[in-house]
């Protein structure tokens, strides 16, 4: 499937063009075989922007619920996930919120924890530390490369932030696959991580 002429009016008549999904036939595909792993029927979202992923995960499964918050700073995020409540009806809910003050209570029912919000070290953090306090199944990391020094190696290599993540104890979550799918910039790459109990 190829979603590229369905999503243009997410994007139409805006200047602005910070990073968003491409749905390619590529990209579709890796969405696809998320769906399909993880047998999710419910997605949780951070970071809506334009609300390209949104749209995508919701066209690809015609019986898919999602929710998305986003702290709502551009003006086509609402415009946008207000087009997305119409067309999708009861299946896509938004919230304008910041993360940080979302409730591990607010993921439970969903089966995939969508982390593409804030990229910084400390965002992403506070992103997976909420996925795992609500013990979320599958937690799927948008531009994971993210990365961070870590002396305890001896030589102060650069790891990702996930890698960090997934070396803790209290993080009881595996690598499950490495995705690449196409964004407005390029390629981007996202992990998919299983928790370990479920």
């Amino acid at each position: 499937m190829n979603l590229l002429q369905e999503t243009k009016f997410l994007t139409d008549g805006y200047k602005h063009a910070e990073g968003y999904v491409i749905a390619t036939e590529l990209t579709c595909s890796i969405f696809t075989e998320i769906l399909e792993l993880t047998e999710a029927t419910s997605v949780f979202e951070i970071g809506f922007n334009y609300g390209h992923s949104a749209f995508t995960w919701l066209s690809l499964n015609d019986e898919l619920k999602l929710a998305s918050i986003d702290i709502g700073r551009y003006k086509h995020t609402h415009i946008n996930a207000t087009k997305l409540e119409e067309k999708f009806g009861d299946r896509f809910k938004f919230t304008a919120q910041n993360s940080r003050h979302a409730k591990p209570s607010d993921l439970v029912g969903y089966d995939l924890f969508w982390i593409d919000g804030d990229h910084s070290n400390h965002g992403l953090s506070a992103d997976l530390n909420l996925g795992n306090a609500a013990e979320s199944k599958y937690i799927l990391i948008d531009d994971y490369c993210n990365g961070i020094k870590n002396t305890n190696l001896g030589v102060g290599r650069l790891i990702t932030l996930v890698e960090h993540y997934l070396a803790k104890d209290d993080f009881p979550y595996t690598f499950v696959k490495v995705y690449n799918y196409d964004c407005n910039s390029g390629k981007n790459p996202m992990a998919l991580l299983k928790r370990d109990d479920a």
